[in-house]
């Protein structure tokens, strides 16, 4: 596959529909497993999928102040991704939902997560396109514009505010598509699943803001000039990884 061409969901897609499809194949991992060890790699305050009653929940996060908020959690770990000690083989699953673009180092990150997990197991990855219109701006607009942003147009009063995001974002070109990809191989793991859709906060924002929906629509204008090479309407992306298992002998 070309690393610049990914399957792609219908422009109507929803992040809900994105979450359901990865939920289901994390249903039909975790019910063929017992016990089960999940990490939740930069977890924040909640969850974004359900996991079942035998299933022991593992959260790592920098602030103390999301950890303490997250009650579903056996085990809270207070450190950084790029660089605390995961223990190998130890999990089932790994889930990093919306968080490898906010480190200044994500493939640190990925390295451990790919030491961590169990053969035959699943990382579960949610970040922005880092080509994509909204990458771009992100990528190169300072943190206190994000801030004010979400404050203004997103009207979310707490934003900024102490283990309240938006976090500083570095969205480096290891996790765009293609970077994604190389480094997947590269740790031995295999591309299971992956999307680019527009995202929450995309279609969010032309909810709030009518005059902003021609502009992003335009913007399929260069995905057919690129021949589908760059999709700068797609700003979020969803991956599914997995380790080959043990008695894989391509592995």
């Amino acid at each position: 596959m070309s690393p610049h061409r990914y399957p792609l969901l219908e422009r109507t897609c929803t992040g809900r529909e994105v979450i359901a499809s990865i939920q289901a194949r994390i249903d039909a991992l975790l019910v063929q497993r017992s016990p089960v060890e999940v990490l939740e790699a930069g977890c924040g305050s909640a969850s974004m999928f359900s996991f079942p009653p035998h299933a022991r929940l593992v959260g790592i996060d920098l602030s103390s102040e999301q950890l303490a908020r997250n009650t579903r959690l056996d085990e809270a770990i207070q450190g950084d991704l790029c660089s605390y000690p995961l223990p190998p083989e130890r999990f089932d699953l790994v889930v990093c939902w919306n968080v490898l673009e906010h480190l200044d180092q994500p493939d640190l990150a990925m390295q451990r997560f790919a030491t961590t997990l169990k053969p035959g197991g699943l990382i579960v990855l949610a970040l922005p396109n880092v080509y994509s219109f909204q990458g771009a701006v992100t990528r190169f607009t300072p943190h206190a514009f994000h801030v004010w942003f979400v404050r203004n147009v997103f009207r979310r009063e707490w934003a900024g505010k102490e283990g309240r995001g938006p976090f500083p974002t570095y969205l480096r070109r290891a996790v765009s598509p293609p970077g994604l990809q190389g480094l997947a191989q590269q740790l031995g793991l295999e591309v299971e699943w992956s999307h680019l859709y527009e995202g929450g906060q995309q279609q969010r924002l032309m909810r709030l803001v009518p005059v902003s929906r021609p502009f992003f629509r335009s913007l399929d204008l260069l995905e057919v000039l690129s021949r589908g090479s760059i999709r700068p309407r797609l700003a979020a992306t969803a991956w599914v990884l997995s380790r080959p298992p043990a008695n894989n002998p391509t592995a």
